[in-house]
């Protein structure tokens, strides 16, 4: 069906590179996730600001910008799944992963869904997944990790004392 003229002239007010790496992250999936972004707000709400704030620094870092962008699908995707709505939380966690497959908030809501939906061996690779994710970070290098991964090692260091075991 594809996007209308209006919707893709908002997306592309994007940094391209972003907008780039969104649309190959999704693949397929960009129109669909396109839609629902601009449905539920997130595309007015989020990217667009964080674009526009991101864009006024010396150099656009596009990595940490799908990262926050990834983090706002996240947040509706807990939104959905505390209204009891699993099919839009798993649909808004799993377009958060292929984003950013190392993305642990998304991981853990997904978890959640799995649990609600009462499939232990989901949720149980969901934590599989981050405990493979911090054991990763825990034992690469600063120069090697993204921002957003340098802040998550710095999290499992401080709060968790970087022995943090998932459940399930």
């Amino acid at each position: 069906m594809g996007l209308n003229k209006m919707s893709v002239h908002d997306w592309n007010r994007l940094n391209p590179e972003l907008l780039s790496w969104i649309k190959t992250q999704l693949g397929s999936e960009f129109d669909e996730f396109a839609k629902t972004c601009e449905r539920i707000g997130l595309l007015s709400s989020n990217f667009l600001p964080l674009n526009e704030k991101l864009s006024t620094s010396s150099s656009f870092d596009v990595k940490l910008a799908c990262f926050f962008c990834s983090s706002a699908v996240v947040s509706a995707a807990n939104y959905y799944g505390g209204q009891s709505n699993l099919y839009m939380a798993r649909r808004l966690a799993v377009w958060a992963l292929a984003l950013v497959p190392s993305h642990v908030p998304a991981l853990m809501c997904l978890a959640s869904v799995c649990q609600f939906e009462g499939n232990k061996q989901g949720m149980s690779e969901c934590y599989r997944k981050c405990e493979v994710i911090k054991e990763r970070i825990m034992n690469t290098p600063d120069s090697d990790l993204e921002a957003y991964e340098r802040g998550l090692r710095d999290l499992f260091q401080s709060v968790y004392s970087a022995d943090i075991r998932w459940p399930g």
